[in-house]
Order: C-alpha cells, then sequence, then structure tokens
C-alpha cells in the first residue's frame, strides 16, 4: 500500500537535481521535504561535470533529509527526456479465436508486432507500450476491445523506450550513497499523466522548457504519440543576447531575466542596477528581437510536430508551457500564443511547497509514483527480463 508510506522522487533537470518527500495519507498528499541543488547539468545526453554528480545528489536529498529529519532509505528517479524516447507505429494483427472473440493473448500478440517494428540506438529498452487507438475490422475504438469480436485486429502503439546506460549509472551513484532506487520514471510518461489529468481537453502538448534543452510532448489523454528533445533552452537565449549585446553571460542572464516580450520597447534603453556589476544599460529593442527570434524556432517546431502527427491546433487541443528556461520569462507565454495562434496557458503546481514551473517535471512524477496503478520499471527487474 501507498498509504502513510513516505516517498521520495529525484529529478534531474539540466541546471539543478530536486528531491521530493511525500506521503499519501487519507487519499491526501502530505509534503515533508523540498531540497535543491544547482549543478552543471547535462547537454546532448552527456553530464557536463560528471565529477560533481554524486556530490551534487547528496547536497540534494541531504536538503530534504534536513527538513524531513529522517534519512532517504529508498528513491523514485525521474529520468529525463534526453534519455527518453517514443516510437509510434501501427500494428495489426489477426484474432487466434475463429469466432473472433479478442482475447488479451491477441493484444500482446499485437504489442509484439508492433515492438518488431521499433529501432533503437544501442542501449536503449522499451519499457512501455500504450495502445492508443484500435481498430476492429476497420472500425476505430479507444477503449479496451477485449471481449469484442473482430478478424482484424488493428493498433496505433505508442512505445516509451530509456537509455539503460543512464539507469545503471545513477543507480551506482545511489547506491554508493547508501539510497536504493525503487524505480525509474520516465519523465515524458509522467508529465502526460500530469497535463491529462489537469486538462480537460483529449490532445495536449506540453514544452517543457530546461536551461539547455526542451522536451515537446503530444499526447491523447495519457498517451505520447510524439516525444522531440530539441537541443534548444533558456541557456541559448542567454548565448544569443551576450554575442548580440556584446556583454558577458553573467550580464545577459540578467537581461534576460528582466526583459519582457511582446510589449512596445518604445526604442528605450532601460537601466538595471546590479550589486556586483553596478549599472547596467541595454537596448530594450535589440533585447526582445534576439528573445523573439528564439521563441519563433521552438514555435516552428512545435507546430511542425503537431502537423506531422495530424493533431490541429486549435481551442480543442490543449497546449501548455512549463520549465524554468521559458515559461518564467516576462511576456513568453503571451508571445507565445500569439505565434501559434492558440492561448497557452502556465503548467505549475498548485502546491505552495512547489509553486513553480520549476518543479513541475518532479510533482508528476511524485503524483505518477503515489497513485498506485502506475509503475515505473526498477533496474532489478529490466536485468530479469534480459536474462
Amino acid at each position: 500500500m501507498i498509504f502513510d508510506r513516505t516517498t521520495a522522487v529525484i529529478d534531474f533537470g539540466t541546471s539543478k537535481i530536486s528531491t521530493l518527500i511525500a506521503k499519501k495519507k487519507d487519499f491526501q498528499v502530505e509534503y515533508y521535504g523540498l531540497g535543491v541543488c544547482e549543478y552543471a547539468g547535462f547537454r546532448n545526453g552527456t553530464w557536463l561535470a560528471p565529477e560533481d554528480l554524486e556530490e551534487s545528489i547528496f547536497l540534494s536529498k541531504k536538503d530534504a533529509e534536513s527538513q524531513n529529519g529522517r534519512k532517504i532509505r529508498q528513491v523514485n528517479a525521474v529520468i529525463p527526456g534526453e534519455w527518453c524516447l517514443t516510437c509510434f507505429v501501427k500494428s495489426e494483427v489477426i484474432t487466434e479465436d475463429l469466432g473472433g472473440k479478442i482475447s488479451a493473448a491477441d493484444i500482446e500478440n499485437l504489442i509484439k508486432s508492433g515492438i518488431s517494428q521499433v529501432v533503437l540506438p544501442e542501449g536503449y529498452t522499451v519499457i512501455k507500450a500504450q495502445p492508443v487507438i484500435y481498430m476492429l475490422d476497420g472500425l476505430s475504438r479507444r477503449q479496451d476491445p477485449v471481449g469484442h469480436h473482430a478478424r482484424a485486429l488493428e493498433a496505433y502503439i505508442s512505445f516509451t523506450a530509456v537509455d539503460t546506460v543512464f539507469m545503471q549509472d545513477i543507480s551506482d551513484i545511489l547506491d554508493r550513497l547508501g539510497i536504493g532506487v525503487n524505480e525509474f520514471i520516465p519523465s515524458t510518461i509522467s508529465m502526460a499523466r500530469y497535463v491529462s489529468s489537469h486538462s480537460s481537453k483529449k490532445t495536449n502538448i506540453i514544452i517543457d522548457s530546461g536551461y539547455y534543452s526542451t522536451d515537446i510532448i503530444i499526447c491523447e489523454e495519457d498517451k505520447i504519440i510524439s516525444h522531440r528533445n530539441l537541443a534548444t533552452g533558456g541557456f541559448h537565449i542567454t548565448s544569443d543576447l551576450m554575442v548580440y549585446l556584446e556583454k558577458d553571460i553573467y550580464t545577459a542572464e540578467l537581461i534576460k531575466r528582466n526583459s519582457s516580450v511582446g510589449m512596445d520597447s518604445l526604442g528605450l534603453n532601460k537601466i538595471m542596477m546590479d550589486k556586483e556589476n553596478g549599472k547596467i544599460q541595454f537596448p530594450v529593442d535589440k533585447a526582445q528581437d534576439v528573445i523573439t527570434n528564439r521563441l519563433k524556432e521552438i514555435m516552428s517546431i512545435v507546430e511542425g510536430d503537431a502537423e506531422r502527427n495530424g493533431v490541429e491546433i486549435n481551442n480543442r487541443c490543449g497546449i501548455y508551457l512549463t520549465g524554468g528556461g521559458i515559461a518564467r520569462m516576462q511576456g513568453a507565454r503571451g508571445m507565445c500564443s500569439n505565434m501559434i495562434g492558440e492561448n497557452i496557458s502556465i503548467l505549475e503546481p498548485s502546491r505552495p511547497i512547489q509553486a513553480n514551473v520549476q518543479y513541475t517535471s518532479l510533482c508528476a512524477a511524485m503524483d505518477y509514483i503515489l497513485d498506485e496503478n502506475n509503475r515505473g520499471i526498477s533496474l532489478k527487474s529490466y536485468n530479469s527480463r534480459k536474462r
């Protein structure tokens, strides 16, 4: 039982590691600790400072433990989108029963047929299969078809794969810290479920932008039909400002945080006061142009992914912006909404302890693991499957 049992989740962002401790009690979630440690992060599937990773994990979990008053013995680890892949394929089989009655074995055969079409990079393995739409003799059906009748059974299936090297590396580090890994949770799966539970729309698009990368996830209810990890995030906007305005990276980051996009600059300069650099002056219109160009790049990719997957961006499609890379920028949500032609909502946790877009992935994973109907993958179960 999940009830009355303390649960810990650790999330690896592109610029920080977060650890959350909570307990499900009488159908309510109580929070006991939130630990955060900034670190070098990762880019393109590579840790930028692997020698510091263990210490950063230790400091994050120690911070959460100090609030909870107890040591963490078991943790659930979130697999970032950087190490997750989604494959969406069409599969078909002929039902085994001569009368055409669909059985659970037919669904298993359907998934096996689909997985045979999936081509993965070395080191990746499929950990979840989710049929999105079934077709019974050509007629579509979303619900489980077991018990119904059809000779030809087809389905569009979403397969989620993860990098097993990531799981092994994190398991080894946590083991050295005296912590066992209960389960690994792909962030794409937990985010899709989190949005589906908060949205009234069946089709949703999630734009989860961090410091170095952005995950673009398209889902039908809680089933992923498309996932792209885009190597663009808040850092790239800072880098653009640094080059275009001829500033150092520290100053460029301050300019990004103090700029508002989508507002008339009136051709003015803005003056900021910084305790380290004193007075900083920059042209507002040039800063806005730099930021707008990056946002256009991201939103054009969102539109392209939606079109390729047959998703129409209209009022029947929910669009959510989250993560610390873009969502916190002043005017970014409105500017992105104008670019795409539909309203975009900011997705952030509602609980006071983590009411910040930086913790959406963390809270999504906690909600996922506290729901007894959901399960991630343990490294032990993966290794047993290999054998």
